[in-house]
């Protein structure tokens, strides 16, 4: 519920287009920061006090972001009541778990039955789903809104880079402790350099975004990523921080910074005002399945291809891990094709009166 709603209220406030893409830029490089600095925190953590603490880390952030809610944000109502969707709520959430679900049969070698019902499950939730949106008054997820290119573009780039990012950090994590042996601390502290690099790059991506446009970055990015992806792909079992780790660690961050922010502009520019929340809500959603199906597809292509036990040998272990990262270099290729989706019109928009109002003094506070 959070991340929709900040970012559409982000959309919302921002004024210009310039102004926005630069908002939507910082917005992003948070996402990745945050995600960088939570493998070092969980890290020190891990080794400090055991992995159990790392859940109470949640309490004092949720602590201080609703102190900063209550004080800073502006006060709306809503423009009008709407019927929830509990229905088709549902169901695109049964069709998602049973996706996951029939995914990891793969895994686990299940029989060619439940295979045949899960999967035959999956496709009879989508269908009920897109059946229960067409005939909602106000649907969850109105069809009509991919009819929109940068709509579909934007969601499915953001659906596969994160799908291959996740995948790539996920194993990138366990080739440093299980085969090189950097303990929890080392293996979080490793990613830290890569977390101040987009700092930088987070504040010239809406600069970049203007010059050479929101396609070139796109492509730019998940070049960078299948890059970093296929250099992990030929790790050896004793490689160095500054040979095997840093480079590759390197080129899908900076990936990252150049896919993020232009795919949710790309996914959420030129929609009406009513629209935004939805379009925020959609990128969103994308972005929080994505790595699960990215994970889901490198653990169940690995342990198809190189099944492995917990107590196995760092190098059967190491060939596990290849296998992960080939997938990670696959879906970054996809992600890379779907470039060529994104429509090429530009478009600077402008708040809303009531929300542009209260823009100059949230921006204040902030």
């Amino acid at each position: 519920m959070v991340s929709p709603t900040a970012l559409a209220l982000l959309n919302l406030v921002s004024t210009t287009g310039s102004g926005r893409n630069r908002a939507v830029a910082w917005w992003s490089f948070t996402g990745l920061a945050g995600a960088t600095l939570g493998q070092v925190v969980g890290g020190l953590v891990t080794d400090a006090f055991g992995w159990r603490w790392i859940f109470l880390l949640n309490l004092p952030i949720g602590l201080v972001a609703g102190l900063a809610v209550a004080s800073l944000l502006p006060r709306t109502r809503p423009e009008q009541r709407v019927s929830p969707d509990v229905l088709g709520a549902l169901t695109l959430t049964g069709w998602l778990g049973m996706l996951v679900f029939t995914l990891t049969r793969v895994e686990h070698g299940s029989s060619a039955l439940v295979m045949t019902m899960s999967a035959a499950a999956t496709v009879v939730l989508l269908a009920a789903f897109v059946a229960v949106e067409r005939r909602h008054s106000d649907p969850l997820v109105p069809l009509a809104v991919f009819a929109e290119p940068g709509v579909r573009a934007g969601n499915v780039i953001n659906l596969l880079s994160t799908a291959a990012n996740l995948g790539v950090m996920f194993y990138v994590t366990f080739y440093m402790m299980r085969v090189l042996g950097y303990s929890a601390t080392d293996a979080g502290l490793a990613y830290l350099p890569i977390t101040l690099v987009m700092a930088v790059i987070a504040t010239r991506v809406a600069w970049l975004m203007e010059k050479v446009g929101a396609r070139a970055l796109l492509l730019m990015g998940t070049a960078g990523g299948a890059a970093g992806s296929l250099w992990f792909v030929f790790a050896p079992g004793d490689g160095s921080y500054l040979a095997w780790i840093f480079p590759p660690l390197l080129l899908i961050g900076v990936g990252a910074a150049f896919i993020e922010a232009p795919a949710i502009i790309v996914a959420t520019r030129g929609l009406p005002e009513r629209k935004q929340g939805l379009a925020a809500g959609l990128i969103n959603t994308s972005e929080q399945v994505g790595p699960v199906l990215g994970l889901t597809v490198a653990v169940t292509m690995a342990a198809a291809i190189v099944p492995v036990t917990a107590d196995d040998t760092p190098v059967r272990l190491l060939d596990h891990y290849h296998v992960a990262f080939v997938a990670a270099v696959v879906m970054y290729v996809l992600a890379g094709l779907a470039t060529f989706l994104v429509p090429r019109r530009s478009y600077i928009g402008s708040a809303p009166a009531p929300l542009a109002a209260s823009a100059e003094k949230l921006n204040t506070a902030l």
